[in-house]
């Protein structure tokens, strides 16, 4: 304290007793609570949340909250439980993300994996927990990683940047900067950001008459959120906002993730395999599921609840939702940025489709570039860049 008569060495003023006064950052936020800038945030338990600028937090099981964000008490959820974001601004606002966080987290008292645990952000094979152990990834996912070297997951599996040469040959679509979300989306003790967000929802139409320049929307489907309805399979034409993003490529839905922002702090891309990976390690870790890597459509409340031989999905509400992610195994299959080593089916295709029982949330399945069907549909993934 040197300026107020402090030595530096021991000395000190009378100012030395006073508090400081917390750091607002209600200047930050609109009067919706939507952020002017890129801004990061930490729960009760001191682990962080950036919340891009244009976009709000959206409270657990709250209509409204009173947002009073200081340095030492920020009124959001916890991100054990699923930080949802949404985009206020724009008119296709209302796409919500939820943060994954990657890293040391800071565990809720008295929880029994202890005071803290740590999730890496890696390509998984082998998702098994024991007790609270957490699984250790085939692949971490650091900047330095050469993804031509990398592992092969099972027999087919490699993640490719988009500046790899490996995998060009094959005509599927890579991720569209992987050396930047490795560098970001890591944990803040390997000098990330300590998350990354993943669709809370797979996409859906946003209602554009130009379905060449459409943008996919993260909202919640009309009545269900099946690729059957109950009747016929979910209407593709572009009239039908908000109904599910099906019968589609994996170039095409890549390239509708990828112009789905162009913010200056942050990134949209269609899910890649360690977004994907990870997402699963923290479900399981904070979540009653500890086996969601292996379930099926067949395990869950939504296809028991639903009547017999109709095919028909019941309310959003009883389908397959865990830390405020929706249907990575229940609905459909969804595209992403991973790429097989097998020619003529180069595509990577993850998780479960309704009422099939052998496809899972962790399962890893190729097909080729022009292959489009209605159970098939995909997510995309936000990261922050600055």
């Amino acid at each position: 304290n040197i300026e107020n008569g402090g030595t530096g060495v021991g000395g000190s003023s009378s100012s030395d007793d006073e508090e400081p006064e917390p750091k607002k950052v209600t200047d930050a936020v609109t009067k919706d609570h939507t952020f002017k800038k890129t801004t990061e945030l930490t729960d009760e338990y001191g682990n962080s949340v950036v919340v891009p600028a244009g976009f709000r937090i959206v409270p657990n099981g709250e209509d409204s909250v009173e947002y009073k964000y200081t340095e030492t008490e920020n009124h959001i959820p916890t991100v054990q439980d699923g930080i949802v974001i949404e985009d206020a601004e724009g008119e296709d606002a209302g796409n919500q993300f939820v943060w994954i966080p990657t890293g040391e987290i800071n565990n809720k008292e008295g929880d029994s994996k202890g005071p803290k645990t740590e999730i890496k952000l890696g390509r998984y094979n082998n998702f098994t927990m024991t007790g609270e152990t957490m699984p250790t990834p085939e692949e971490e996912g650091k900047a330095e990683t050469i993804t031509n070297n990398s592992p092969v997951i099972g027999s087919y599996y490699h993640e490719y940047g988009a500046n790899d040469p490996a995998g060009t040959s094959y005509g599927n679509t890579k991720a569209k900067n992987l050396t930047t979300f490795l560098t970001n989306a890591t944990g803040k003790n390997n000098g990330g950001k300590g998350g990354y967000y993943i669709a809370r929802y797979e996409a859906s139409y946003n209602g554009s008459e130009d379905q060449s320049n459409a943008k996919p929307l993260s909202q919640q489907s009309k009545g269900n959120t099946g690729a059957v309805d109950g009747k016929e399979n979910a209407p593709r034409e572009s009239e039908h906002k908000n109904y599910l993003w099906n019968n589609i490529t994996q170039g095409d839905a890549s390239l509708k993730c990828q112009a789905m922002y162009t913010g200056d702090d942050y990134e949209s891309d269609l899910v890649n395999s360690y977004a994907w990976d990870t997402a699963i390690v923290f479900i399981q870790a904070y979540s009653e599921n500890k086996t969601y890597a292996q379930q099926t459509s067949r395990n869950i409340k939504s296809n028991t609840e639903a009547p017999d031989n109709t095919g028909e999905r019941t309310e959003t509400n009883t389908t397959d939702k865990v830390c405020n992610i929706y249907d990575m195994t229940s609905n459909c299959k969804e595209w992403t940025a991973e790429t097989s080593t097998d020619d003529n089916h180069p595509c990577v295709i993850r998780g479960g489709s309704y009422d099939y029982s052998s496809g899972y949330t962790s399962g890893r399945y190729i097909d080729s570039t022009t292959y489009a069907y209605k159970f098939g549909s995909f997510r995309p993934c936000l990261y922050i860049t600055k």
